[in-house]
């Protein structure tokens, strides 16, 4: 089987973010007119879950524990990245600093899912997988979509509010792809959040315009890499897929293979190995 490793490159259309003028420069009053909360919500809508679940613990703006069939269980939230919270005082890469922005989701999120007080019943929450089918993380946490009760999509409330990007670095919503687009629209031109200049002024901020490059590049090329493989799925087939891997090998033939190249290994006989 031959791998076929190819690289995308964005052309330079780059969202920015932009530092707010004075009011006299932008003709108009600071800070920008916002949508209502009711309004903001209704951005947020989508169909009631069926099944629900306590919720336990929040650990950041994005990742929370629930409560599933007996069993405590990790979720990561799709489509989303909040900005990081001090743990220890170390960032966890250059390209995700903590910030104080990061402390404020997390606090944001913890008020949202869990009691304030003793007589509040625990928050339920439904899940909803892409394609109905439920997927892990490396580090095995749950990825999936919350949405509340009365069926406000948690993932999307927090790009409306700001406290998130859209994050499309593993490909576009198969979910909600224009939903969450038009909610970062709308709260990049009412400056909530991240959108906001004032936030983290004086501290330390992530470079959303950086990013997006990077992440949209991506997404093109899992987009792309979809629906090649939705036409011919022996011939296109992901590195975290072993149930396809194999059946692309009892097929034989070539194949072209999406993953991300970790290293690569120089070995004695002169020949190179690559680590996906």
């Amino acid at each position: 089987m031959r791998t076929s490793i190819f690289a995308a490159v964005l052309p330079a259309l780059i969202l920015l973010v932009v530092a707010p003028a004075s009011a006299q420069q932008r003709g108009r009053s600071w800070p920008p007119p916002r949508a209502t909360m009711a309004e903001v919500l209704g951005d947020c809508a989508t169909a009631r879950p069926e099944e629900l679940f306590v919720v336990e613990r929040v650990v950041d703006g994005d990742t929370i524990w629930i409560q599933r069939n007996g069993e405590r269980e990790k979720l990561r939230l799709l489509s989303v990245d909040t900005e990081e919270k001090y743990v220890g005082g170390n960032d966890i890469s250059a390209s995700k600093p903590s910030t104080r922005f990061g402390e404020q989701s997390t606090g944001w999120a913890t008020g949202f899912f869990l009691p304030r007080t003793p007589d509040e019943d625990p928050m339920q929450v439904g899940l909803r997988f892409p394609g109905g089918a439920e997927a892990r993380d490396v580090y095995g946490r749950l990825l999936c979509h919350v949405v509340t009760r009365e069926g406000i999509g948690f993932n999307l409330l927090l790009v409306r509010m700001g406290h998130s990007p859209y994050f499309n670095k593993y490909g576009n919503s198969r979910v909600a792809h224009d939903a969450f687009v038009a909610a970062q629209t709308a709260a990049q031109r009412e400056q909530r959040g991240i959108w906001d200049a004032r936030t983290n002024e004086g501290g330390k901020r992530r470079d959303y315009r950086r990013l997006f490059a990077w992440w949209n590049a991506r997404a093109d090329a899992i987009d792309t890499f979809r629906l090649r493989s939705a036409a011919a799925p022996l011939r296109h087939v992901a590195a975290d897929d072993p149930e396809g891997l194999q059946r692309a090998l009892d097929a034989g033939g070539e194949v072209e293979l999406l993953a991300t190249i970790d290293r690569f290994f120089e070995e004695n006989d002169g020949s190179w190995t690559v680590l996906l």
